[in-house]
């Protein structure tokens, strides 16, 4: 009977030594692999520093002020008279007639020239040509040419 019992001892002492030089070989094993990975890798620095932390506070314009770029960029809206939009687009009509010159300014003379523009009677080519643009059809008694239909240019 002591045999047995001491039998069964042997056996224990068998398999804890055979699950211990398991888990050691196991062990060696993930050792061995991770030698051989670092072995093989390189590891890796980083080229360039951290940037520095950018400051939470910034320097702020009065909302007065003008700003430094153009007024688009900087969602302001766009400050015009429309007496001057007026008169903006008149000179450039002036300019492009030929009543006024590149470097003059609109005159009341020149304002008197532009309404002689404006006041005389269309010739029939230009309003068959008005007519053929605008998908219009021009009135039998101004193709006839009588007196009594007028065109003006306003």
């Amino acid at each position: 009977m002591v045999d047995i019992h001491h039998q069964a001892k042997t056996i224990n002492i068998a398999q804890e030594d055979l699950e211990t030089s398991q888990r050691s070989d196991a062990t060696s094993l993930a050792t061995a692999q991770t030698e051989f990975f670092s072995k093989l890798a390189k590891k890796v620095a980083g080229i360039l520093s951290n940037p520095a932390e950018l400051s939470t506070q910034r320097c702020k314009q009065a909302p007065a002020a003008t700003p430094h770029h153009s007024r688009r960029n900087a969602r302001v809206g766009v400050e015009f008279d429309k007496q001057e939009l007026y008169l903006r687009s008149t000179k450039m009509a002036m300019k492009a007639l030929k009543v006024i010159g590149e470097a003059e300014g609109v005159t009341q003379q020149a304002k008197e020239d532009y309404t002689e523009v404006f006041s005389e009677n269309l010739p029939m080519a230009h309003v068959e040509a008005l007519a053929t643009l605008f998908g219009w059809t021009v009135p039998e008694e101004l193709k006839m040419g009588l007196s009594s239909a007028v065109v003006s240019a306003c």
